[in-house]
């Protein structure tokens, strides 16, 4: 059975051994790649769920009654990220990547509406659905 090697830091007397111990560093080379692949499934995933997500217009805003509501996380008017999206659409070269324009709503989950923008940043940092902070 190959010695294992549990790296504390990485420095010059790990890489040392490392180089002088392949199974070590076949081991370690295995651990990294599998570490990048579940890093892709996750954010193939987290992609998904964000393209999945409904696009609300001034209409669904109005018919859930949140015209005069802002996103919970950058507090900006939800109607203002409409306008944004509107904008943007318009232009051949918006200034965000085009899902993560406009206003959504996690309608299977809790409800709530965020803009598409920081709710895929929020996804995307802290793996998990934003909890609104303010009523």
């Amino acid at each position: 059975m190959a010695e294992q090697v549990r790296l504390r830091r990485h420095s010059a007397t790990d890489l040392f051994r490392l180089m002088r111990n392949p199974d070590a560093a076949a081991a370690v080379r295995g651990d990294l790649m599998g570490m990048l692949e579940r890093t892709r499934q996750r954010e193939a995933r987290l992609d998904e769920f964000a393209s999945s997500l409904p696009r609300l217009t001034e209409r669904d805003l109005a018919a859930l009654g949140q015209s005069d509501s802002t996103c919970p996380i950058c507090l900006t008017s939800l109607l203002a990220l409409l306008a944004e999206e509107e904008m943007a659409l318009a232009m051949d070269s918006p200034a965000h990547p085009v899902e993560e324009l406009g206003v959504t709503r996690l309608a299977q989950t809790c409800g709530h509406i965020f803009c598409r923008k920081e709710l895929s940043t929020s996804l995307a940092v802290t793996r998990v659905i934003p909890t609104p902070t303010h009523g």
